[in-house]
């Protein structure tokens, strides 16, 4: 099949989007598929568009505008808009598949040809969105051109059936990770942030973000450090400047900030390197669809703590690949953490079951499989 894949995020930008994209259009065409990605720069400063081709992935991205609250968001919309319109007038693709805020880009719009449409919710603010009245008739009118939906947690995809879309199927494809690459293993070689590996290695990898629910671990941390002197909280991901203030002052003020460590955003490559370093990894969101954050914890066997919300549950089984605690709860947090380190054989344990889970359930071959699936099926209509 020729895919055609719309997203707002790739490759170097880093998240959850960029990265399921990624590897998502990288698996498909390893199973024989011709991928195209349409994208736009998120960095003001990379004024050039580009076409390059990588693994199987020819990756076309313009200009776009950096920040959400500071670009001009209608133009982002255009751009994107006006080179899948191109791309698809020169070599008609047999799907185009739109991921994450790039659906924003295509609101009632078809593409040239008339591709059959899939749409990737990423979000939980997709959720949100759906449990007002006035949310989901927008969202109706939205997406009513949509042949079918991916969701990537329950969650989400509960909240695409109360809309009735007319043509859309609804599919719960979750999140999957690189089981080749975030793998289990000693804590040897790279080490750029000169990591003490003789420490109890605390980590939360994720943005520093409100969503994200990084103050509650912030409020945990003196409890933690008290309880484990030799422990070190290690937090990796870019930062919403506010709001990382208000974490590290909180952690100030207790008297933890010592011990914590503030790493900025990880790259990828370098991400299993520091998931071996840890003994525990914690994900504290208040919002969430698929973790990949847990995930990729989950495939390099660490023990995962994590926020009972949105696709979190589907992940961990508590007391068998981690510990669930009560969305923003600062004293469930350190108490899971606790538990942890204080039984390290357990914690192994449950970090050695977490991986055979991700290999059996959430690795990139099997997710790329389902989706696959679902192209097949909305393409048998158009082909009778």
């Amino acid at each position: 099949m020729r895919i055609l894949m719309l997203t707002s995020d790739y490759p170097p930008d880093i998240g959850g989007i960029a990265a399921h994209v990624h590897h998502l259009a990288h698996t498909l065409a390893a199973r024989g598929h011709e991928i195209t990605v349409a994208s736009v720069w998120l960095d003001i400063d990379q004024r050039e568009a580009i076409t390059e081709t990588s693994g199987g992935v020819t990756l076309h991205r313009v200009p776009g505008f950096a920040h959400w609250l500071g670009r001009d968001i209608t133009m982002h919309r255009r751009r994107l808009r006006a080179l899948a319109r191109r791309l698809q007038t020169n070599t008609p693709f047999d799907v185009a598949h739109i991921h994450g805020h790039a659906w924003e880009a295509f609101a009632s719009r078809r593409l040239p040809g008339r591709p059959p449409i899939v749409g990737t919710m990423h979000a939980s603010g997709f959720r949100n969105r759906c449990k007002s009245a006035s949310g989901r008739a927008k969202l109706r009118r939205r997406l009513r051109h949509l042949n079918a939906i991916i969701a990537p947690s329950a969650e989400i995809a509960q909240a695409a059936e109360s809309l009735h879309l007319p043509r859309a199927a609804i599919h719960a494809i979750p999140n999957a990770v690189d089981a080749d690459k975030f793998t289990p293993g000693a804590p040897e070689g790279a080490n750029p942030w000169g990591i003490d590996p003789g420490n109890k290695i605390v980590l939360c990898l994720q943005r520093i973000a409100p969503v994200k629910g990084t103050i509650h671990l912030a409020r945990a941390a003196r409890r933690i450090l008290d309880a484990h002197p030799d422990a070190r909280l290690i937090f990796a991901g870019s930062e919403t400047p506010e709001y990382a203030a208000q974490v590290k002052h909180i952690l100030d003020e207790s008297g933890a900030m010592p011990r914590c460590r503030f790493l900025g955003s990880v790259p990828n490559d370098q991400t299993p390197a520091l998931l071996r370093l840890a003994q525990v990894s914690v994900t504290p969101s208040l919002m969430e669809a698929t973790s990949i954050a847990c995930l990729e914890a989950m495939a390099c066997g660490v023990a995962v703590v994590g926020s009972e919300v949105g696709g979190i549950p589907e992940l961990i089984v508590p007391g068998e690949h981690g510990l669930l605690t009560p969305v923003g709860d600062a004293h469930a947090i350190a108490d899971a953490v606790i538990a942890l380190l204080d039984d390290p054989q357990q914690a192994k344990a449950m970090g050695q079951r977490g991986r055979q889970r991700v290999e059996e359930n959430f690795d990139w071959r099997i997710a790329a499989q389902k989706v696959e699936a679902v192209y097949t099926e909305i393409l048998e209509p158009c082909e009778t």
